[in-house]
């Protein structure tokens, strides 16, 4: 599907500092959120990493004052807003 053409045209990066013992009551809510396409654990500053989009900015924050300010369970935050995609494809190198 093509998000421009879906008025999805905002692609955010989020990542987020989740303990381990609160995982298991965050990531099955993060999981069911249309508005995540991709969530991953990850290293360094940040352990998870949620690829999100919206319709434009309000939409955003309206996501990010419900889920990231108001949730205990994450202790940190930081936001990467994309630019210019250059490429994206679900082909594997085979």
């Amino acid at each position: 599907l093509d998000k421009e053409k879906l008025g999805l045209s905002l692609n955010v990066f989020i990542m987020i500092n989740i303990s381990e013992e609160q995982y298991a009551s965050i990531s099955e809510k993060i999981k069911s959120m249309p508005e995540v396409i991709a969530f991953y654990r990850i290293s360094g500053s940040f352990n998870y990493l949620m690829h999100t989009v919206f319709t434009d900015m309000n939409d955003y924050y309206s996501f990010y004052e419900k889920i990231i300010l108001t949730n205990s369970s994450i202790s940190g935050s930081a936001s990467s807003f994309v630019l210019e995609q250059i490429k994206e494809t679900n082909e594997l190198p085979v």
